[in-house]
């Protein structure tokens, strides 16, 4: 239902009183005069859509759904309560420290967990005392014998080498 106004006047009349039926989009346009209230409304509405559709099963309002979202406010501003609560509780178990340039700290830092500190993609797998060799060594051929093949459970070929020079148990 809606009230159109500010028309120029035809017949006497100068609102046009809109309703909408949601199930048939059929739309009533009834014509009022200025000066209207809600029982000059009403009865308008009885004697021109309730005698062709029948009184409404149910009359869909506004205060559902402001009821509605009163409910999901204040809900979420319990939440919001909660929240703070616990933040309150946190920063009681906290003291202020202040540090002096230079001055050794123990800092609660994994570098294998917090990737937003890792400045390569695997930094963790890295060992900061790693000594690199100056020299480059070169590429040995080693004799190798075949002892067979078989599949593997992937459905690929594996290969069971003997090396020269190494024991029988360290053949891969």
């Amino acid at each position: 239902m809606n009230f159109i106004e500010g028309l120029p006047k035809a017949a006497g009349f100068n609102v046009i009183l809109v309703v909408v039926d949601q199930f048939s989009n059929c739309a009533h346009f009834l014509a009022l005069k200025h000066l209207y209230n809600a029982k000059r409304v009403a009865d308008l509405f009885v004697k021109e859509v309730v005698r062709l559709h029948g009184y409404p099963q149910s009359i869909v309002s506004e205060r559902q759904e402001l009821k509605e979202r009163d409910i999901a406010l204040g809900a979420l501003k319990d939440h919001l309560i909660v929240a703070q609560e616990k933040m309150k509780y946190a920063d009681l178990k906290r003291r202020h420290v202040e540090f002096q340039v230079g001055e050794i700290v123990f800092l609660k830092i994994r570098p294998y967990k917090q990737v937003s500190l890792r400045k390569r993609r695997n930094e963790k797998y890295l060992e900061n005392s790693l000594a690199v060799p100056e020299e480059i060594f070169g590429y040995k051929k080693n004799d190798a014998e075949i002892f067979g093949y078989k599949k593997n459970d992937a459905g690929a070929w594996e290969v069971l080498i003997s090396w020269k020079g190494l024991p029988g148990h360290e053949g891969t």
